[in-house]
Order: C-alpha cells, then sequence, then structure tokens
C-alpha cells in the first residue's frame, strides 16, 4: 500500500508511505495509519499548499493469485469519509469491483429469490420471498437504501427478528414467564414484580398455552403506556397505544411515534397504519416496507454505509438485546452479518 501527497503535475507526486501488509481470507482491514507530521514533512511541494496536502491511496496486489492487479483510489473514485483527526483508522478495499464511475455496482442491482432463499433458508413459501425481495427493490432508492451495506444490515437484522423461517407474526408477543418481564423496566419495580407474576407465565416451561390475549394487552401496556418511562421515547400517549402499537415487521417496529413517522409514506398507497396498525404485521410489502422506514427514520440508512461494527451500531438502534440462555440477539445479528448477509 503506498500514500502519495498529490501535486500538480504526476511526475512530481511525492510518496509518503510504502508498506506490504499481509491480509488473511476474504475480508481485512489496514489499521491505524498514521497521517503524522513526519509524512507531511515528506511532501515537497516548495510550501505552496501551507499547512494542507491532497493525499491518494494506492493499494497494489502481490499475490498473483489476486485477479485485480491495481486499485487506485482517486478524486474519480467513490469518496470515502474519515474522522476528523489526524489518522485514518480503517482503510479497507472493497471486496467488489469499482465501476468506471467509482460506483458499486451490485448496490443498484435489484435483490433476487435466490438471495432470500439463501437467508430463510427454512421458509418454503417462494410467493412470500419473492414478496419480500421485490418490496426491497421497489423502495430502496427512494429511501436511500440501495447500498450493498444496507441490504446485509437488513437482512441480518430481519434473519434473527422473523427467524430463517421468515414467520413474521401479527404483532410482538408478549407471552412471557413471569422472571423475563424484568427486561422492561416497568416490571422491575416492587409493583411492577407483582404484576409480572400476576400476568405472566408461572414456568418457564412450556411456552404453551402461554398467556391469555388479555393478559399480554396488560402486559403490553403497562411497559410500553402511559405513565411508563418507556411511552415517552415511544411517543405513546393513550392507555392502549403499548398494545396498538407493538412491534411488527421485519424488524419489530415499536411506537406511535415511530407509525406516524411510518403513515407518511404508507398513506400513499392507500394503507394508514395509524387507523389500523395490525396492517404491518397482516401485509408482507408493509412488513418489509415499514422496516426499510424505520431504518431512514433512525439514520441507520446512512450509518450502516462502511460498518461492520452491528452489535455496537446498528442493533442499539433497532431494539435491546434479548438473551435467551447463553444466546445474544446482538450476537445472532453480528454472525448472520457476517456469515450470511
Amino acid at each position: 500500500m503506498k500514500i502519495w501527497e498529490e501535486d500538480n503535475f504526476t511526475w512530481t507526486n511525492d510518496e509518503i508511505y510504502n508498506k506490504d501488509h499481509l491480509l488473511i481470507w476474504n475480508n481485512n482491514y489496514i489499521n491505524n495509519v498514521q497521517l503524522t507530521k513526519k509524512l507531511f514533512d515528506k511532501a515537497n511541494d516548495g510550501g505552496r499548499d501551507g499547512t494542507k496536502q491532497d493525499y491518494f491511496i494506492e493499494v497494489i496486489h502481490n499475490d498473483t493469485s489476486v485477479k485485480s492487479s491495481l486499485m487506485p483510489i482517486t478524486l474519480d473514485a467513490e469518496p470515502t469519509k474519515v474522522p476528523s483527526g489526524n489518522s485514518a483508522t480503517e482503510i479497507a478495499p472493497s471486496k467488489q469491483e469499482k465501476s468506471k464511475e467509482g460506483k458499486c455496482p451490485n448496490c443498484d442491482k435489484p435483490i433476487t429469490l435466490e438471495q432470500m432463499k439463501k437467508i430463510f433458508p427454512d421458509c418454503k413459501d417462494a410467493t412470500k420471498l419473492k414478496a419480500v425481495a421485490d418490496t426491497y427493490n421497489k423502495y430502496m432508492k427512494d429511501l436511500n437504501m440501495n447500498t450493498c451495506w444496507n441490504k446485509a444490515h437488513l437482512f441480518a437484522q430481519a434473519r434473527v427478528e422473523a427467524g430463517l423461517a421468515l414467520n413474521m407474526k401479527a404483532g410482538e408477543s408478549f407471552n412471557y414467564y413471569y422472571e423475563g418481564l424484568s427486561i422492561f423496566g416497568a416490571f422491575q419495580t416492587k409493583e411492577g414484580k407483582e404484576k409480572a407474576k400476576l400476568w405472566g407465565r408461572p414456568t418457564r416451561l412450556p411456552k404453551l398455552p402461554g398467556v391469555s390475549k388479555e393478559d399480554q394487552i396488560k402486559i403490553a401496556n403497562y411497559a410500553y403506556s402511559p405513565p411508563a418511562k418507556k411511552a415517552k421515547e415511544l411517543e405513546n400517549t393513550e392507555p392502549n397505544d403499548g398494545w396498538n402499537y407493538r412491534g411488527r415487521g421485519l424488524i419489530q417496529v415499536t411506537g406511535k411515534g415511530f407509525y406516524k413517522y411510518c403513515n407518511n409514506y404508507t398513506k400513499k398507497n392507500g394503507n394508514d397504519v395509524i387507523a389500523n396498525p395490525d396492517l404491518i404485521g397482516e401485509k408482507i410489502e408493509l412488513a418489509v416496507l415499514a422496516s426499510m422506514i424505520f431504518f431512514k427514520w433512525k439514520g441507520i440508512n446512512k450509518i450502516a454505509n462502511n460498518t461492520r461494527d452491528v452489535k455496537g451500531k446498528i442493533c442499539p438502534l433497532v431494539g435491546k438485546d434479548v438473551k435467551t440462555g447463553s444466546k445474544s440477539n446482538y450476537n445472532e445479528k453480528q454472525a448472520a452479518f457476517d456469515d450470511i448477509t
């Protein structure tokens, strides 16, 4: 890898860094290359730049088994944002070749049925899988989700939330063992613990017949409706908002605040999800669209680009880390991103 200080003419460019890096496996980083004063002083352009210099990075593959022989990163390439400061903390060549315009040629490619089959291998309903792919393809440009990163991150979340069979429920289940309700702040108080014993399952297993619908409604409203602290975050204002605007869709979108935002898009297609929130659980197209809108609402569609940190940057914006025994929801989503999507 070479870093050059760029001058007005190619033959006067100054090489300020040159080092071989051994990269193992398919995904690699070259970390912590410091743009120090020592490197700055290596460039000699007669002081024309004052305190500023322009750089470009050249990556040369030395291994003859690698097909790409040269990958210049120049002004013609897609810009890469670097955090403020004097160091480039991650410099990672993409696995995908760049098009002549500098944009990844796969970002705008439609998602295929075959890809959905690999992500949700236990779903045998090809019509359902195709509807998921078609919906994403239809809206990805409008919602700024037309990057490989966004596709990978959304479907890593969905693979865990909806399961390998893509079993999207009509709404978030509150069929909890009573001690499990402690994940909700409202059930951590003395009164909340008493309510949990009253409404939750008395035993961890079996899960069936489980908590009655009447008690599930009580649990949802106690956890998500006023005066619970969570209600303010979710913008739930009415006694039954916790149940009405519970989690639905590919990634369990929750709360009246989001449903209001989502409605700005869904009403254009004649679907009022404030008046009828169950639509997100009933229609596969809305389940996908609502999840995409959630990425835009939370700014995840921008955060997702150029990050492999699912657990630290994506998961906390989607929901809590639900742990079942030794299994962590966040760990599962990270593995889904790394190994599958």
